[in-house]
Formats: C-alpha cells, sequence, structure tokens
C-alpha cells in the first residue's frame, strides 16, 4: 500500500536524505554501520546484526 504524501509530508527517503546524506556526520556514520551490516552478513552473524538492527531502532533521527 502506498501512501499519497501532501507537501507538508515528507517520504522516509527525504527524511533519510535530508538527515544522512546532507549531513557529514550522521553520512559518515551511516556508511560505518552498512560496512558492519556488510561484514556481519558476509561472516553470516545473523543474531550480532539483528543487534545492531535493533538499537539503531533505539536510535533518535532528530
Amino acid at each position: 500500500m502506498r501512501r499519497n504524501f501532501t507537501s507538508t509530508e515528507e517520504s522516509t527517503s527525504q527524511r533519510y536524505r535530508r538527515l544522512v546524506i546532507n549531513n557529514p556526520t550522521r553520512k559518515l556514520v551511516d556508511k560505518l554501520v552498512q560496512n558492519v551490516i556488510s561484514e556481519k552478513l558476509a561472516k553470516k552473524d545473523l543474531s550480532e546484526l539483528h543487534d545492531i538492527v535493533k538499537d539503531m531502532e533505539e536510535l533518535p533521527l532528530d
């Protein structure tokens, strides 16, 4: 199911661009997180990957 956004709302990808891509510190953190996730997937260490994702969900985005 797709949502239609009004001009005052922003999509997840727009929010991601605003918070991560336009912020050098967040961009670096995002790259490091993606590297760790790639490394964990390569090692098939999914239990630790699950913990990382759970920790990330608790981080504030603003």
